[in-house]
C-alpha cells in the first residue's frame, strides 16, 4: 500500500514497466504523460531519471539496450506497494 508521495510515484512507473515487459524512456514518459495527464507526478524534488537510478542502483531495475526492466526484487517491491 503507497503511503508516501514517492512510493506513489514509484508504484505508478514501476506499474507501466512491469506491465510492458521492458521499455524505453520516451516510452515510459509518454505513457506516465497519458496516465497522469493532469496531475503534478514529478517535480523538482523527485525527478523521473533519479527515481529510475536510484532503482537501477538498488537492484530493482536493470536497463539493457536503452530499454528499461524490473527484477524480481522490483517485482517484490512492487507487490508491497499494491
Amino acid at each position: 500500500m503507497c503511503v508516501t508521495m514517492l512510493e506513489e510515484k514509484t508504484y505508478g512507473v514501476f506499474d507501466i514497466i512491469d506491465s510492458s515487459n521492458g521499455i524505453t524512456i520516451k516510452d515510459l514518459i509518454d505513457n506516465l504523460n497519458r496516465k497522469y495527464s493532469r496531475t503534478f507526478f514529478f517535480n523538482a524534488h523527485v525527478s523521473l531519471d533519479d527515481l529510475i537510478e536510484t532503482n537501477v542502483l538498488i537492484g530493482r531495475l536493470k536497463i539493457d539496450n536503452d530499454y528499461i526492466y524490473i527484477t524480481e526484487r522490483g517485482k517484490q517491491y512492487l507487490s508491497t506497494l499494491k
